[in-house]
């Protein structure tokens, strides 16, 4: 890009470069994920500052520089501002898991779609806790993260309707003949195997009218939890807000 171009984004993080200016991460629909420094944020006069929060989805022009993109006029397009901690606390998990697993300076409009989906699913928490987990576990397909759901990942035989485990060093579900086998296996219900392959499947008209007890909650957030271990490779800083 050799000129000046108006985008969307979402800011995934911020930092202070010199007295007066910041360095914000900016996951954008046409660009991918960028690094872009906005002069004079810092100061009181700027009319930039409110827009640039980290969580904020903006529309803004965006200048090539000699080392970084240069943030021009901004917009906040929708913003996250939680009453609970708890909302707070599933954003910057998501802003992270994103700012980790995604590469630089790659398009990829669908991956904005999902990021934008995690933001709403996260202000949605406190009421729906799996609004947090569906969009995670597209990111995850969509990175290429793609767990086996149809068969054993050991033997290679079709799951039966009984209690599987899932290993996601080995990339899905161990059946319970194999399971005696393996370590590190979270056991995982008929119930959840279906839901995964519902968001693997891209079936967003399905989910949000199904109903799901408290149990099934509590498991599919435990084994998100575990697929989040695994393929991030750290624990990440926002988990402990």
């Amino acid at each position: 890009m050799n000129k000046s171009t108006t985008t969307h984004g979402i800011i995934l993080a911020r930092h202070d470069s010199g007295d007066t200016d910041r360095v914000v991460t900016i996951l954008t629909k046409d660009l991918g994920k960028i690094s872009a420094i906005a002069k004079g944020v810092k100061k009181l006069s700027s009319k930039k500052a409110g827009h640039l929060e980290v969580g904020n989805v903006i529309e803004f022009e965006l200048t090539p520089g000699k080392t970084l993109f240069m943030v021009g006029a901004a917009k906040t397009v929708a913003y996250h501002k939680f009453l609970q901690i708890e909302n707070m606390r599933q954003l910057f998990v998501w802003l992270e898991i994103l700012n980790t697993l995604v590469h630089a300076e790659e398009k990829d409009t669908a991956l904005f779609d999902i990021a934008r989906r995690g933001l709403d699913g996260a202000e949605r928490y406190r009421r729906d806790q799996l609004q947090v987990v569906w969009p995670e576990i597209a990111l995850y397909n969509h990175l290429g993260y793609q767990l086996e759901l149809g068969q054993c990942v050991v033997g290679r035989e079709p799951l039966a309707a009984t209690q599987n485990y899932l290993q996601v060093r080995l990339g899905g579900v161990v059946c319970a003949s194999h399971a005696g086998q393996e370590t590190g296996l979270s056991a995982i219900s008929s119930t959840a195997i279906k839901l995964f392959r519902l968001v693997k499947e891209g079936r967003w008209d399905i989910i949000p009218k199904l109903t799901i007890n408290e149990d099934i909650v509590r498991e599919m957030t435990e084994l998100v939890a575990t697929w989040r271990d695994e393929v991030v490779g750290h624990r990440l800083k926002s988990e402990r807000f």
